[in-house]
């Protein structure tokens, strides 16, 4: 007699577990990254040119900048009042005016035309480079160091000639012959008009090497004294 017939309940029962189904591991996203740029040839052409046109514009600026400042200069080297000159260059009190005192220095803020100090001059110490605005301790020759004064100083490749004009031109009031004068315009010529004529930006931007260079004046009367401003 053959064996009885499991039911399906039967063999669902008898039957060995199934394992337990596996997780599937998440996709991991792809990066998308950004097209690739690349050197684009227009836009290197275009910057290039840009670069070009700018380097050009400012070479044409410096170039324009000594055209007009020569000739400004040339007009007011010799325009600066005497007296406000030698104390600057040499030295010389203003107030009164002379004779130097050896034993009382003053003045001196700017170098002679080959960037050295006047004669006469002994210099004990400095403060910052020569070749910016900045400070020397001097005295004169065979005074002792007790009697050095400070004076703050033009950068040394500055020429005196440079110096008067940037001088001359920030303070009208420096001038020997007025500046409208100097510049062929009506003695109630602006200060504007006075500034266009003598083309006072150019010439600024020309002398300082187009840095900053702030200058103060110092004096009630009528004579000042003109120095920078150490920075």
């Amino acid at each position: 007699m053959s064996p009885p017939v499991p039911t399906l309940h039967e063999r669902r029962a008898s039957a060995p577990p199934r394992p337990a189904p596996v997780a599937a591991k998440p996709a991991t996203p792809r990066a998308i990254t950004p097209p690739e740029r690349g050197d684009d040839a227009l836009g290197l052409l275009l910057q290039r040119h840009v670069l070009q046109r700018r380097t050009e514009a400012e070479r044409g600026r410096a170039q324009s900048d000594k055209a007009h400042a020569t000739r400004t200069i040339a007009l007011l080297r010799g325009n600066l009042k005497k007296a406000c000159d030698d104390h600057l260059f040499l030295g010389v009190p203003l107030d009164p005016v002379g004779p130097i005192d050896p034993a009382d220095p003053v003045g001196v803020h700017a170098y002679t035309a080959a960037g050295t100090l006047p004669a006469g001059v002994q210099q004990i110490d400095r403060r910052g480079a020569k070749g910016k605005v900045h400070q020397i301790d001097w005295h004169w020759n065979g005074q002792a160091a007790a009697t050095a004064k400070p004076s703050t100083m033009f950068p040394c490749w500055m020429p005196p000639d440079h110096v008067r004009t940037l001088i001359q031109l920030t303070y009208p009031n420096s001038c020997t012959t007025p500046l409208a004068t100097k510049a062929g315009l009506p003695a109630n010529a602006s200060q504007a008009a006075i500034n266009t004529a003598l083309h006072s930006d150019a010439t600024k931007r020309y002398i300082t090497r187009n840095t900053v260079i702030a200058l103060q004046q110092l004096g009630s009367g009528n004579l000042k004294s003109y120095y920078p401003v150490d920075p």
